[in-house]
């Protein structure tokens, strides 16, 4: 059965564990946000000619999501090697926010 229909099993779940697991899937999902953003922008054209994508378009996709998510792995590693927390990365918010926004 699954644990979302069973209501004695939603009374189990560490509200510490629920935390990390909301704060892991915004990461995840700002990454792949930015992700398709740049890489988007970077490697496909506005004026779509086709329906799927060129040869060129998928391999600039591709090495564009590759570099990203090696950057990801390296910063994660550097982050959780010193032992940043969130109050170290206060500031990157606000500089994410004005990097999407174009000023």
């Amino acid at each position: 059965m699954s644990m979302f229909l069973n209501q004695q099993s939603l009374q189990t779940v560490d509200e510490t564990k629920l935390q990390y697991a909301e704060i892991q899937y915004d990461a995840m999902k700002s990454t792949l946000n930015t992700i398709f953003a740049q890489c988007s922008q970077k490697c496909i054209p506005l004026d779509y000619g086709e329906n799927d994508m060129n040869k060129g378009e998928t391999v600039c996709t591709d090495r564009c999501v590759s570099k990203f998510m090696q950057a990801n792995r390296l910063l994660g590693a550097f982050a959780h090697r010193v032992r940043l927390s969130e109050s170290d990365l206060s500031h990157y918010e606000q500089i994410k926010r004005k990097y999407l926004s174009g000023n």
